[in-house]
């Protein structure tokens, strides 16, 4: 926050919202966790990090480069998944195919064998059935372990917690005060607003301005232990559906560090800005209060990627001594909590 520009700690950053498409069903693929655990998948992960470290010292364009890393492991373990599934429903393809075939036979019924043999198949069936819905239940039952030993808070959840409803936009009021209904109309209404409310301030701080005010702010840049403890935490929020998951890092945390510090060095010392991929997060409204049929009324949250995530974070300690310095006073409130939970609030300088 520059004191003699007001709003100086939005113009850090530019946000440029744009519609999608309409999808439907539970969005874009993520990778399983049971998926990463199976030793191809750390090999597809190795093998694309052994490459992208190799061939970096011969990179013209290190972003794009790290965008198409992170796309092919995307794109390699989709396919893995993708070979996995149909593995895991052979078997049951193959009974039910039996079975189809079996029923088509003239007087099928009627012939003590071939009826036997239709319930042999069934039996088969049901076991895979109940072998594959046990396979779900320990799944749920890890995931709930797991989350149970990130937050302490998930102990006071209600042990059948009610299902989650997406919000379903039916009609939206636009600048001219008309309700639209379609799905392209409440799209627009809504990219309208958000690019207004998020658009920068027509005063923006020189280089000289800005040279200035870091100037005295620069210290050592060694972390303590503890904040390298407290840096190496687990994250909490969920990531952008374009990025991987952090499951995917911690399968190669060494080499992971190694690219993402090559590629910062390089975009922020070199380029004004990170890579494509890394400025593109997903903006969820949540409904706060009054009618839903007013954009006002809802709350952005940007899904940001695991990587910039980090970023942030390593930032975010690095410039604790002088935050109060560079968030705005409006907005200081949020500094007393963790400085992992205040990172979204620097990501916004």
């Amino acid at each position: 926050h520059l004191p003699h520009i007001p709003q100086a700690d939005h113009v850090g950053c530019q946000i440029i919202t744009k519609r999608q498409s309409t999808r439907h069903g539970s969005g874009p693929w993520k990778a399983p966790p049971w998926l990463l655990k199976l030793p191809r998948a750390a090999a597809i992960i190795h093998g694309c990090l052994d490459r992208f470290l190799d061939k970096s010292p011969s990179f013209r364009n290190l972003a794009k480069a790290y965008d198409t890393l992170v796309s092919d492991i995307r794109k390699q373990l989709k396919e893995f998944h993708t070979q996995q599934v149909d593995k895991q429903q052979l078997p049951m393809k193959k009974l039910s195919f039996e079975i189809a075939a079996l029923l088509q036979v003239p007087n099928m019924r009627q012939d003590p064998v071939l009826v036997g043999r239709v319930r042999e198949l069934q039996q088969q069936i049901e076991k895979l059935q109940t072998a594959q819905r046990e396979f779900r239940q320990e799944q749920a039952f890890q995931l709930h372990l797991y989350k149970a030993e990130r937050s302490s808070t998930f102990h006071f959840m209600s042990p059948v917690p009610s299902p989650l409803k997406k919000t379903i936009f039916k009609e939206m009021e636009n600048s001219a005060g008309n309700l639209v209904t379609t799905q392209n109309g409440i799209s627009d209404v809504l990219v309208d607003y958000y690019s207004d409310l998020f658009a920068p301030p027509s005063t923006r701080p020189q280089d000289d301005d800005l040279s200035a005010f870091l100037g005295p702010l620069t210290k050592d840049k060694q972390l303590s232990d503890r904040a390298k403890v407290e840096l190496a935490a687990p994250l909490h929020m969920p990531t952008s559906p374009n990025a991987l998951p952090f499951e995917v890092l911690k399968l190669a945390p060494h080499k992971w560090s190694l690219v993402l510090e090559l590629v910062f060095t390089h975009q922020l010392h070199r380029h004004p800005r990170l890579t494509p991929l890394q400025l593109v997060s997903t903006l969820v409204l949540l409904h706060k209060k009054g009618p839903k049929s007013l954009a006002k009324n809802y709350r952005p949250i940007s899904l940001l990627n695991v990587d910039v995530k980090i970023l942030i974070s390593i930032l975010a300690y690095r410039l604790q001594r002088h935050i109060r310095n560079i968030i705005h006073y409006d907005q200081q409130g949020f500094i007393r909590r963790s400085i992992s939970r205040r990172t979204p609030s620097v990501s916004t300088t």
